[in-house]
């Protein structure tokens, strides 16, 4: 039996203002009292169900007193003036004897869900009924309107998605965690099928999510950037005519609605979405895996370029979960950019650990941090400066390649070949000596390089530079060497990931000098890399 809710009662002062009322005084509203004269009436009402389902008609009960000395009729018009209707109709009740009360019924069509207000113009008698969303077992495929039909599955919790996308440097991997400590994010299967003639594409309106967010994009990035979700995202994505998609819509949602109220996604029938949900999908309460940051540690200064990090978390919550992590840096004036993504499963009350390796072959100094720790007390810095190393040592370099500078031997002169044509006209191939510039001699390295990136860069021929004391001196440009019998490094342009180029590099330097020291230095993106071996 529906609970009904009498409201707005329409007072004497009112009463006295409606159409067929004279000048007397009506009698207070709960009296049973009459007065002389035509038909007046009071203690006007609406009765009305609180709550009616969508798609249904609402039936309401008008009634007004005749406290008039003569039998008389009612008349008023009810009209919706909140909520998804247009509804207006005249009333009209009858043949109401004096002191006696006259009732009509009224069907009122009620569409999507929501708070509706009807209110009687003239007496200006409301009465509010809202209308509840359908609600929808999960799995069952329902008519969501424009030849769309629509059902959830399923719905995880994780604190965070990857998503990758091209930047200005090539692409980039980063991290969305979508509301911080107090929220998760849910992602809710999907399976929506489009029976009409026209591909269509869903507005994010159409969707809602108790008391949480649903994101049609992430970082102002499509979700189809999204990396590790079965399926398209239904936002963004258009649905073709007759096809059916699996797929999934992604939402922010406090932890304490999930733990202990559940969590309901709904669809909005009306055109442009929004309002209430008009069919809503509900998931019991669950447990979530929450995590906390045991410790995070980086060494105080790179070592041969790269940096090794741990990131140890515990599972403090009360079900098993997939931890998802981003290492990122801070460089002054450059803002956080993204580095390392541990992530892995971790049980309830366990401790995991996770390692990263970041190339780091800069001067600048950094400071790091862990989302979703990115507490300032978490954070980490890293000093900044030249590498000093020694010949034969391997450092990283830009785009996480490899360099290797070894074996420096001093020359007094090398071999080349060379064409020279003989007194009967024929040419030949003879070898002879290349002399240094005065007071100089050749100072001969050998480098060897690894290509961490499949079209990344590597260090090029002019990057690299002999020292003596203070001095700097470029390479040395002269024929190749076949004496001895070596090759030039020439570097690699769009190199596979793992390709190696070797060669020799050729320097004049000081002929007195007894040690020379070689460096590799490069401006990249802001960034400059100074290693020196000796």
């Amino acid at each position: 039996m529906q609970r009904r809710r009498y409201l707005a009662v329409c007072g004497t002062a009112a009463a006295g203002l409606l159409a067929g009322c004279n000048q007397t005084a009506a009698p207070p509203a709960d009296s049973q009292e009459t007065v002389d004269g035509p038909a007046q009436f009071n203690n006007i009402l609406i009765n009305a169900p609180q709550e009616a389902a969508i798609d249904s008609e609402v039936s309401m009960t008008v009634s007004a007193r005749n406290y008039g000395g003569q039998t008389g009729t009612y008349t008023d018009r009810l009209v919706a003036v909140d909520g998804d209707s247009d509804f207006a109709q005249d009333i009209s009740i009858g043949n109401i004897p004096s002191g006696q009360t006259g009732e009509v019924e009224v069907n009122v069509p009620v569409r999507g869900a929501g708070e509706y207000r009807f209110e009687l113009e003239e007496a200006g008698v409301a009465a509010s009924v809202a209308v509840t969303a359908e609600a929808v077992e999960p799995g069952q495929m329902v008519d969501v309107g424009n030849n769309l039909q629509l059902t959830f599955t399923d719905v995880s919790f994780r604190e965070g998605v990857y998503y990758r996308y091209v930047a200005e440097s090539g692409y980039t991997k980063d991290m969305f965690t979508g509301g911080g400590g107090n929220s998760v994010l849910g992602v809710f299967r999907a399976k929506m099928k489009n029976s009409g003639s026209q591909p269509t594409r869903i507005l994010p309106e159409k969707f809602s999510v108790d008391g949480g967010q649903i994101h049609a994009t992430i970082d102002g990035k499509p979700l189809g950037t999204i990396e590790g979700l079965d399926g398209q995202p239904l936002l963004g994505s258009p649905i073709e005519s007759g096809e059916t998609v699996n797929g999934w819509v992604l939402a922010s949602i406090p932890r304490e609605t999930i733990l202990n109220q559940g969590i309901g996604v709904g669809w909005s029938l009306k055109a442009g979405g929004g309002g209430r949900p008009d069919r809503v999908w509900s998931f019991p309460p669950r447990a979530l895996a929450e995590f906390a940051l045991v410790d995070f540690t980086m060494p105080d200064r790179p070592q041969r370029g790269r940096l090794e990090g741990t990131v140890t978390v515990r599972n403090v919550g009360q079900t098993g979960g997939t931890f998802t992590g981003l290492a990122e840096f801070n460089m002054k004036g450059r803002g956080w950019s993204p580095a390392a993504y541990p992530t892995g499963d971790v049980e309830s009350g366990a401790t995991k650990t996770f390692s990263f390796t970041q190339s780091w072959p800069f001067t600048q100094e950094t400071v790091w941090r862990v989302i979703p720790f990115g507490a300032s007390e978490h954070r980490r810095r890293i000093t900044g400066g030249s590498q000093r190393l020694s010949f034969g040592d391997s450092t990283a370099a830009i785009d996480n390649s490899t360099v290797t500078v070894s074996n420096p031997r001093f020359m007094r002169t090398y071999g080349f070949t060379a064409t020279e044509s003989t007194e009967g006209g024929t040419s030949q191939q003879v070898t002879k000596q290349r002399e240094p510039p005065e007071g100089r001699k050749f100072l001969f390295i050998d480098v060897t390089v690894t290509a961490g990136a499949a079209g990344g860069n590597t260090p090029q021929p002019d990057t690299f530079r002999a020292k003596v004391g203070d001095q700097n001196y470029q390479q040395y440009t002269g024929p190749n060497p076949t004496q001895p019998d070596v090759s030039l490094y020439s570097g690699m342009n769009n190199p596979d990931a793992g390709q190696e180029a070797s060669g020799v590099l050729i320097f004049a330097v000081p002929a007195d000098a007894q040690n020379a020291s070689v460096q590799y230095r490069e401006e990249f993106g802001g960034l400059t890399s100074d290693i020196v071996w000796s």
